[in-house]
């Protein structure tokens, strides 16, 4: 119950990650096209033996959590062979809505709020940039545009535009972090951004990636 973690074994091609994705999905709250919410269409098509006590097991759970799910392919997301851990950050930092373009910009996006600074930063950000920080921080400048709205925001700490971004020169967030650390991260995280939620996270292809060498 401390550390609930499932390992789904079978195969190849019996559907292991069609399975997990799907799931990681509905717990997600995904829905089709025409409303119908993914958990529901899932249901709809057990047709195996046990479908009613899947479709009790999935309700009972719905009432004892308030799901949020980071769904994602290791092989397909990782950096220069990086612990798993440490693209599971980036990849709860882009679901909770910090920058998925620079994880240098989204590890200080924290930092601002768990400080108290952020309603100032986002005030400063649209006055300074011209536009809202949820649009500036996906663009591919992110990083030059945080270390814009720093230089205005604290002038005495950050004498230039480029003076923040230039102080972390060959920072790579995330590397070496700590299981501890990037765990410490994004129970934070959820604190200010999906408060109450439990968070899932669905890694595929994790026997091919840590097996590839």
């Amino acid at each position: 119950p401390a550390l609930p973690a499932s390992w789904i074994s079978g195969f190849y091609g019996s559907g292991k990650s069609s399975f997990a994705k799907l799931v990681g999905l509905a717990l997600d709250g995904v829905k089709l096209p025409d409303g119908t919410p993914l958990s529901t269409a899932l249901l709809r098509r057990d047709d195996s033996q046990k479908s009613k006590e899947l479709a009790a097991a999935w309700q009972a759970l719905m009432k004892r959590i308030n799901p949020v799910a980071v769904v994602f392919d290791i092989g397909g997301v990782a950096r220069d062979n990086e612990h798993i851990h440490a693209a599971a950050l980036r990849q709860t930092q882009a679901r909770l809505g910090y920058s998925s373009k620079s994880n240098l910009v989204a590890e200080h996006e924290l930092k601002l709020e768990r400080d108290g600074e952020w309603a100032a930063f986002l005030a400063v950000a649209e006055k300074t940039l011209g536009k809202p920080w949820p649009i500036a921080k996906e663009e591919e400048q992110a990083d030059d545009h945080f270390s814009h709205v720093m230089n205005v925001l604290h002038p005495d700490r950050y004498r230039e535009p480029t003076s923040w971004i230039d102080s972390r020169a060959g920072s790579r967030t995330g590397a070496g972090s700590s299981v501890r650390e990037v765990v410490e991260a994004i129970d934070a995280m959820l604190s200010l951004r999906a408060e109450g939620k439990t968070l899932f996270l669905v890694v595929d292809e994790v026997s091919q990636y840590i097996h590839q060498d």
